[in-house]
Formats: structure tokens, C-alpha cells, sequence
């Protein structure tokens, strides 16, 4: 019986573990018009670049070093097609979501 028990747990641990990973992992973004890629770095910032002929600017949310059951938000520089539009957080892997905003031609 004590061999069922530590194989057991031993299997909740494990799946626990799984599941945490799981839902740690970030969503995967919609890809935008301008054939637009935002890339995240490090959990702690991101950014985007366009084709030609579109306006851009990165997006993040971060969870807030000063309390933790929220968040902030914070904008990249305005860009212009291939150009980096960047943006980081305060703390390192704090990075909740990344998006990039476009404007420009109508795709």
C-alpha cells in the first residue's frame, strides 16, 4: 500500500507541475494586417515590425511590482514599417500580453 501511495503522489505532483506550465504559457496573438510580427523577449518586453507601408506600435500589459493582483499597460514608440517599436516592463518576466496596434494602409 505505501508503494500505491508514493506513486500516488508522485503522479499528482507531476500532473500539477504539467498544468502549471501549461497555463503559464502565453496565448498566441492573432496575427494583425502589414504582415505585422510582435515578438516577446524575455517575459519582460516586446517587439514588433511591419512590411512596408504601415504604422505601428507595440502593446504590453505587465502585473504591477506594486501589487500584484493587477496590471499596467505600456506603448512601444510609433514605427514605421521594418522599424522596432519597443516596449518594456518594470520587473523581469512580468510580461502578461504583447499585441501590436497598426495603422496605415487597409489590408
Amino acid at each position: 500500500m505505501n508503494a500505491m501511495k508514493r506513486t500516488m503522489v508522485g503522479f499528482a505532483t507531476a500532473t500539477l507541475l504539467a498544468s502549471g506550465a501549461l497555463m503559464a504559457a502565453p496565448a498566441t496573438e492573432a496575427q494583425p494586417p502589414g504582415y505585422c510580427s510582435v515578438n516577446p523577449q524575455w517575459g519582460t518586453g516586446a517587439y514588433s515590425q511591419c512590411g512596408l507601408g504601415v504604422w505601428h506600435q507595440v502593446h504590453i500589459t505587465c502585473w504591477s511590482w506594486w501589487n500584484w493582483w493587477s496590471h499596467y499597460d505600456r506603448w512601444g514608440n510609433v514605427a514605421w514599417g521594418p522599424t522596432h517599436s519597443q516596449a518594456w516592463c518594470d520587473v523581469p518576466f512580468s510580461m502578461q500580453t504583447w499585441t501590436v496596434v497598426t495603422w496605415g494602409w487597409d489590408w
